[in-house]
């Protein structure tokens, strides 16, 4: 933005964006279209064209330390796991076929 020479610090950008937590890539580009309507003409392209880019090189905090879950189990020992699973029975049909509705024709 300082390179094409758009003035950022009157966009009120940090507080709009990061109000509810870092913001995502539709809201960040949302925001920034608003905020570009009347930057000259060609500006805004350069910008956007540099996104994925930028996305790349600075992943968001959240996709790069990644979360899961409470519920989530952790798995160490994989033979461990495999001992402890039992043998399912086998399929089973859902209806009988003798119950099944007959033509009267």
């Amino acid at each position: 933005m300082q390179e094409n020479g758009v003035q950022i610090e009157d966009a009120e950008w940090s507080a709009s964006l990061f109000a509810d937590g870092e913001p995502t890539e539709t809201q960040f580009s949302a925001f920034w279209k608003n905020a570009l309507v009347e930057a000259p003409a060609g500006i805004p392209d350069k910008v956007f064209a540099a996104l994925p880019h930028l996305l790349e090189h600075f992943p968001a905090q959240k996709d790069a330390q990644g979360s899961l879950s409470e519920d989530v189990t952790h798995i160490k020992d994989i033979l461990e796991i495999r001992k402890s699973l039992k043998v399912s029975e086998y399929p089973k049909p859902l209806v009988a076929w003798n119950d099944l509705p007959t033509p009267k024709f």
